[in-house]
């Protein structure tokens, strides 16, 4: 009996052994491997094929079950959308438990800094083609790793299926996309979508730069949803820097062999100079609200649509030629400088064609303006309803004879090019002021020959100048 418990005594002893060596050979042997460019390799093979990439992670540094690197870096497959990607000081935390049975799990990635450029992909490229050549590389990339066998790339590729991030975190985010356009010093929190196919990241604070905007806007927050080679946006928030005004932003881009848009932009409050030509920035101010559908391809020249409607408020429209005629013509200084009650209209634009329906412009009792106005190139046709106040048309006489809402209308044709506008209201105006010409310089001249009277009257009492005779033209 004691040789038996001997034996087990000695037997217990020995498997504790046996099993704490092999857990400290196992640990090593762990330690080892995730320590070695095998296990960097895998890393950067789940990050590249998740991300549509070629790229490779710089050596890692272990502390723990946690892990930094300096860097990761790659370029985009000839049928991604990412073109160049950059990570900078990565830190993450593995899930101890994954690094005994798979998938390997990060709970939690951080970054210090990530650049991203957009591209639009290659038309007739392959899945998982390689990246073009770069002439010039803004940023050297590691060497590539070593040619592996199509066998080797297979077994590499369920290695890295095996591999899932729970979240990242970004202090600096910057983003480039064709438009062109770009988004600095963004804050960026991601994570995996239940299905692991997609990924859902929401952005708070930086800065967004679009041509066609004439001003910088601030990014109060926002959701990004990216799947299937389309990020979808939610509610996305944008301030000027300066100034008053709010975007909110809703839809889609698709990043596929041709990047399409599918926006709903919500305009509220925005300076209308933020959008205009340089040239109009002095000419028409006011605060515009409405809704702008963005879509159509960004690759073909006219394909890109933006359609919607606009009301401003506070409007001003100063320092035009047609303008100082009109005050010219009717002797009332306030058509040189217009500010309107109200102001709307209905637009399609393209890169060849701009259409401007169901305008309404009303300054109150002194001017109205309804028609519609396209603009193909160079070239603007144009019908417009002008409506003037009665009191500023007596010195021209049977243009504006069409009564409405407190006004005189005409029918005003417009054509020609920006540089060279005409219009057919100004020969008719001239004419109008040429018929009553002589009636006005009587006129005129009774005024005179009525101040006259009066001086002679203050300096000798009773005495009063003959009346001009009166005279029909």
């Amino acid at each position: 009996m004691k040789r038996w418990l001997s034996w087990l005594l000695f037997g217990s002893i020995g498997t504790v052994a046996l099993l704490t060596l092999a857990a400290v050979v196992a640990f090593y042997s762990l330690r080892s491997y995730l320590r070695g460019d095998e296990f960097r390799l895998l890393a950067s093979r789940a990050v590249s094929s998740a991300l549509n990439v070629e790229g490779e992670f710089q050596p890692f540094q272990w502390e723990g079950t946690s892990v930094y690197t300096e860097g990761f870096d790659a370029r985009g497959r000839a049928d991604a959308v990412l073109g160049r990607l950059r990570g900078e000081q990565l830190r993450a935390d593995f899930n101890i438990r994954s690094l005994f049975i798979p998938p390997y799990r990060l709970n939690h990635l951080n970054l210090d800094k990530l650049r991203i450029d957009f591209v639009t992909p290659q038309p007739g490229a392959q899945p998982g083609q390689a990246p073009p050549p770069v002439a010039t590389p803004p940023t050297p990339l590691p060497p590539p790793a070593p040619v592996e066998t199509p066998e080797a790339e297979r077994e590499g590729e369920k290695k890295a299926n095996k591999f899932r991030i729970d979240q990242i975190s970004v202090r600096e985010g910057h983003l480039s996309w064709p438009g062109p356009g770009s988004a600095e010093r963004l804050h960026l929190e991601a994570c995996p979508e239940d299905d692991n196919d997609g990924w859902i990241i929401d952005i708070t604070g930086g800065t967004l730069k679009q041509e066609g905007v004439g001003v910088p806007m601030n990014l109060e927050s926002g959701r990004l949803r990216f799947k299937e080679q389309t990020l979808y946006v939610g509610n996305g928030k944008l301030r000027p820097t300066t100034g008053p005004g709010q975007l909110i932003v809703n839809g889609n881009v698709a990043f596929r062999e041709r990047t399409r848009l599918n926006l709903q932009v919500d305009v509220s409050q925005m300076e209308i100079e933020r959008f205009l030509p340089t040239d109009w920035r002095a000419k028409l101010s006011g605060r515009v609200t409405g809704l702008a559908n963005v879509t159509g391809h960004t690759d073909t020249k006219g394909d890109l649509l933006v359609a919607g409607d606009a009301h401003m408020e506070a409007g001003l429209l100063q320092a035009l030629p047609e303008l100082e005629q009109l005050a010219k013509y009717t002797k009332v200084d306030d058509f040189r400088k217009i500010k309107f009650d109200q102001a709307s209209a209905k637009y399609r634009w393209t890169e060849l064609r701009l259409e401007l329906t169901d305008i309404r412009i009303f300054s109150k009792e002194l001017l109205g303006i309804e028609g519609n106005i396209t603009k193909q190139g160079d070239h603007i046709e144009g019908v417009i309803q002008l409506g003037i106040t009665p009191d500023a048309l007596s010195l021209v006489p049977g243009v504006f004879t069409e009564p409405r809402d407190g006004l005189l209308w005409t029918t005003v044709r417009l054509s020609g090019t920006p540089d060279n506008l005409t219009e057919d209201l100004t020969p008719r105006l001239t004419a109008a002021a040429l018929r009553n010409l002589p009636n006005t310089a009587a006129d005129e001249a009774q005024k005179l020959l009525d101040k006259a009277n009066n001086k002679v009257q203050e300096l000798i009492p009773g005495v009063k100048l003959p009346d001009l005779p009166k005279i029909k033209f």
